[in-house]
């Protein structure tokens, strides 16, 4: 643990995450917050303009698990960029 926390070891994969969480009887809050600071130790998953805006801001975690949650669809998940969209300077 202490390698994983001093960045000389990456993160456990999600299977080891949840037995984890599991035999610490962590709460939602505290499950999510330890998958949050393993993602900040794992090698890049997603494009590199996203992370830190993603780790920067709660709000946009708990929206993507919220859509995760309800398996949101690509209709929906257009609506809300076009929202954004029109907010948008031109």
């Amino acid at each position: 643990m202490s390698n994983i926390e001093t960045d000389r070891r990456a993160a456990p994969t999600q299977e080891y995450l949840e037995k984890l969480a599991k035999e610490l009887m962590l709460d939602k809050a505290s499950y999510e917050e330890m998958l949050d600071l393993a993602a900040k130790s794992k090698a890049q998953r997603v494009s590199s303009d996203l992370p830190e805006y993603i780790m920067e801001r709660d709000i946009v975690r708990a929206a993507l698990r919220t859509a995760k949650e309800v398996d949101a669809t690509d209709a929906e998940w257009q609506e809300f960029i076009d929202r954004l969209t029109k907010r948008k300077p031109t």
